[in-house]
């Protein structure tokens, strides 16, 4: 079964290290109208920078660079040349993980739920957390809540979402 599911954010990496980067004069070049930008000044020193209300990106002190948010849009060589074009510099992304919400369409019981499935690899702590992890499927990590709403975080989460769908289906 195909399941109705969105990225809610995705996350972006880029390691390169600049020597003597100066976070300053990177920000002071920063002039384009689709963006809206704040310079951190204490630890972490960063640059935040939002694009179009759709995505933010982390400039380190250091020249790292993170991008988070919702990047449906784009595909990483879109985002390499949009982000090139704002830093003047070459970007080497990589993608780390994307967070997937998806619903099962009806409240569940979680007390109910980790007692039928005591077998399975789960762990639920209703005084420290209000759903149900499933530890199926690490690194990647699925959280049930009592709404039926399944948030699926990890590199591997889009692949994943059918599977654990129709696995929490057969253990309700």
């Amino acid at each position: 079964m195909v399941v109705s599911s969105r990225v809610s954010n995705s996350v972006f990496n880029d390691n390169m290290v600049i020597p003597n980067f100066n976070l300053t004069d990177c920000f002071e070049k920063l002039h384009h109208c689709d963006i809206t930008k704040k310079l951190y000044p204490n630890i972490p020193r960063m640059i935040r920078i939002r694009y179009k209300n759709k995505f933010t990106i982390l400039i380190f002190n250091n020249g790292k660079i993170r991008v988070m948010g919702n990047c449906n849009e784009w595909t990483i060589e879109e985002l390499n040349n949009i982000i090139s074009s704002l830093l003047y510099r070459p970007i080497n992304l990589v993608h780390i993980s994307d967070t997937v919400v998806f619903s099962m369409l009806t409240n569940v019981n979680l007390y109910n739920f980790s007692k039928l499935n005591s077998n399975c690899k789960l762990l639920h702590e209703a005084e420290l957390f209000p759903a149900i992890s499933l530890l199926e499927w690490r690194p990647t990590f699925v959280n049930l809540f009592y709404t039926g709403k399944v948030i699926v975080l990890g590199k591997n989460a889009k692949s994943l979402v059918n599977i654990i769908h129709d696995w929490i289906l057969t253990h309700i």
